[in-house]
């Protein structure tokens, strides 16, 4: 692999005892992103680069792509205690709530390259992100060609591999399944309602009115909805990661769950129980016919007693849209409920999360 990439607006810079990337440190105070790919870091006492991107991280998006320079692939025993001690260290200096909520840090054992960038200007060079760096003789390059600075932005994922893993093993992914799936919800509970319900009025006079005999509902978005709020597989597979993990369900996470099973088996028992799916697979064409064929056929003036028959479809479908009303209005509100614990859900997922395993082989 080779990748050539043409910069302009660019200065070359080489320092001993000074910071080779101090351009790109002092616009962290205004910078909206942050790029760091670094060999490693430093575990001296002095902290100064760490604090800098700590208080960048309470305005700006953080990447930090780092290698693990004390990871091998076999151990010493009689050094492996200090080994250990290390590379636990580093994780802790690397954790990503140390640089904000919207930090995200990525181990790359494959990682040698040296980037500082922000979203203004960007050095690519032989120093790391580590304040020992400063005591070098360390060389690179400045730009400031937005061009290619959003090229090393738009790029960071291409150059992960299967060995680039985040720092937490984190339901993340999971919970970004959870966000699309609460997406198509919505979509659907809007769906849904508005086949029963139509909204008329003005302003602060808007009145949700019951369509009656023109419910326009199929049974394909029926089976939908049993799909999302009875089976939901999506949420299903979530939990069994969880139990995959062996992350243990906090009390509160229990209950959003408990609550949405409740949620669950009523819609089920609701479907079951009533005539929602004789509603729903309803043909006023059918069933004017079937009654036209049987009791009518043999008539005078058929055009009299098809539209007869007609009109006891239309009373038949009036009285079974009437007697499902209820149960309908109960899975509105069932769904919307629904959906507002699964967001509780979601944003309670975001607790669970472990040190990635892969990353510590000591």
């Amino acid at each position: 692999m080779i990748e050539q990439i043409p910069i302009n607006d660019a200065k070359f810079v080489r320092t001993k005892d000074e910071l080779c990337f101090q351009e790109v440190v002092d616009s962290f105070p205004d910078a909206n992103r942050i790029l760091v790919y670094s060999f490693n870091i430093s575990l001296s006492v002095n902290r100064f680069l760490l604090e800098q991107l700590r208080k960048a991280g309470e305005h700006a998006e953080i990447i930090f792509v780092s290698n693990l320079p004390d990871r091998r692939k076999k151990y010493d025993k009689e050094k492996g205690q200090i080994t250990q001690r290390r590379i636990d260290e580093y994780k802790n200096r690397l954790r990503p709530e140390n640089f904000g909520e919207k930090a995200n840090v990525f181990f790359d054992f494959n990682n040698h390259s040296k980037i500082i960038a922000t979203n203004e200007v960007a050095y690519i060079g032989s120093a790391n992100f580590s304040d020992a760096s400063a005591s070098n003789l360390e060389s690179g390059i400045i730009t400031r060609d937005s061009h290619f600075i959003q090229y090393l932005f738009e790029s960071v994922q291409s150059t992960f591999t299967e060995e680039t893993l985040p720092y937490y093993e984190i339901l993340f992914p999971f919970a970004m399944q959870l966000m699309g799936d609460l997406r198509d919800k919505r979509e659907l509970y809007c769906e849904f309602r508005d086949s029963c319900y139509s909204l008329s009025g003005h302003g602060y006079s808007n009145v949700w009115y019951y369509l009656n005999e023109n419910v326009d509902l199929k049974r394909e978005l029926l089976d939908t909805v049993y799909l999302h709020y009875v089976e939901n597989e999506v949420l299903g597979s979530f939990v069994a990661n969880l139990e995959d993990l062996e992350l243990e369900q906090t009390s509160e996470f229990s209950a959003i769950l408990n609550e949405l099973n409740g949620f669950k088996n009523r819609i089920n028992e609701i479907l079951e129980l009533s005539s929602i799916y004789d509603l729903f697979t309803f043909d006023l064409s059918s069933e004017t016919n079937k009654i036209f064929y049987k009791e009518y056929s043999i008539e005078e003036e058929a055009d009299k007693y098809l539209e007869k028959a007609q009109d006891e479809a239309l009373e038949k479908v009036r009285e079974l849209s009437e007697s499902c009303r209820n149960y309908l209005d109960e899975m509105i509100v069932l769904i919307h409920d629904y959906n507002q614990k699964y967001k509780e859900l979601i944003n309670h997922s975001k607790g669970y999360k472990i040190v990635n395993r892969g990353i510590d082989n000591a």
